[in-house]
């Protein structure tokens, strides 16, 4: 019984942190902050992910370079 519950809770867990990470979480030189303001400013992930280039650059705080990271990394998540 008690393998079963921590089995479980294991899978629980799992699906929490799959429904809750974004996918910009991977991407380098996107920290807790830019997340957060890509976020908010472009409403939400499915904002973020139909943006342009030039609009996730307007972001306060994110820059041209990092802002061509964040447009490649999320087209080749979309793959």
């Amino acid at each position: 019984m008690k393998a079963i519950i921590m089995l479980l809770a294991g899978i629980v867990k799992k699906r929490q942190k799959a429904f809750t990470q974004s996918g910009l979480e991977t991407i380098e030189g996107v920290g807790a902050k830019r997340r957060q303001a890509l976020l908010k400013y472009l409403g939400g992930m499915q904002g973020v992910k139909n943006a342009t280039l030039d609009e996730i650059a307007s972001v306060p705080g994110i820059s041209k370079s990092v802002s061509g990271k964040i447009f490649e990394a999320l087209k080749k998540l979309e793959q």
